[in-house]
């Protein structure tokens, strides 16, 4: 809430940025350098990496070419952002030095740019660098009262091998911050995958810092829900063969009584047919009793 350069930075669509604070109460007199991270095209957040001013311009100050030499570093802002003296830090370059304002927009257009000026009755030898993926500027000067031509022409080869290293460590630095970036990019995708039901996606992360603590234990979470839902497959296996058994045996209990009724009809119907021989054998019998009888008195 503090600082508005978060969202700024954001919402500014930018790989990499850096914010530096002059006897700031809380940071003191550092400077940040941030990268953004994206996860499916999105801000994801970001990756800081401090560096003490203080430090940062004594190296500078060693790289200075004589005691009237000097040597800052200049945004694509034309802000200077580190500079040997604090003071000098986070103020626009053509406030701090003037004579800047004459070749300035000249040598933002270019990778190496290299002029002179003057300054007080003295010619001061200029390059500038640009400095790869910030666009930012290296600046070194040397004041041509201190050396002679020859030690001029040697002094800006040794500016050129300094500028070198400072693109190479700045190259480094890229690099390290790209080799945070990359597995946790890796890792937000797992997450954000399997929080999609996906969970055959691998994640190949083996290292021994926390971002492969953090890997393995997401691999661990997607291998116990796994489990999970296997047994609860086999679970329902088990209860769907319970159902088919439990049907089966009602299908056999329905044969079984069709059968019993079958049997209590046919006994039904033989006892029905049995009460109707009854009368007749009855009727025979009666009429049998009436011819002898008849017989008996004949004889007589």
């Amino acid at each position: 809430n503090k600082d508005t350069w978060f969202t700024g930075f954001r919402d500014s669509g930018v790989e990499v940025n850096i914010v530096a604070y002059v006897g700031d109460p809380t940071w003191g007199t550092k400077a940040f350098i941030n990268r953004r991270v994206n996860v499916d095209g999105r801000f994801a957040g970001l990756i800081s990496a401090s560096l003490d001013l203080e430090d940062f311009s004594r190296e500078l100050s060693a790289m200075n070419l004589g005691k009237e030499g000097r040597t800052f570093i200049v945004d694509d802002k034309a802000y200077v952002r580190l500079a040997p003296e604090a003071s000098q830090v986070n103020r626009p370059l053509t406030e701090v030095f003037a004579a800047y304002a004459a070749f300035w927009h000249s040598a933002a257009n270019r990778d190496v740019f290299q002029t002179e000026y003057r300054h007080e009755g003295d010619t001061r030898f200029v390059v500038v660098r640009k400095i790869p993926v910030l666009n930012w500027y290296v600046c070194t000067e040397a004041s041509s009262s201190e050396f002679m031509q020859g030690v001029w022409r040697s002094a800006m080869i040794s500016v050129a091998v300094s500028l070198f290293f400072v693109a190479a460590g700045c190259a480094v630095g890229m690099l390290f911050l790209r080799g945070i970036v990359a597995p946790l990019k890796k890792t937000a995708e797992f997450a954000s995958r399997v929080s999609a039901g996906d969970l055959e996606v691998s994640l190949d992360i083996r290292s021994k810092d926390e971002i492969g603590v953090l890997a393995g234990s997401l691999r661990e979470m997607v291998d116990s829900l796994k489990q999970k839902i296997a047994d609860t497959r086999e679970q329902t296996s088990l209860a769907q063969a319970q159902t088919s058994k439990a049907e089966q045996a009602v299908k056999e209990s329905e044969h079984q009584k069709s059968m019993i009724s079958g049997i209590l009809d046919a006994i039904k119907q033989g006892t029905d047919e049995a009460g109707l021989i009854s009368p007749a054998l009855s009727e025979a019998s009666h009429q049998l009793g009436t011819q002898n009888t008849q017989v008996a008195r004949g004889a007589e």
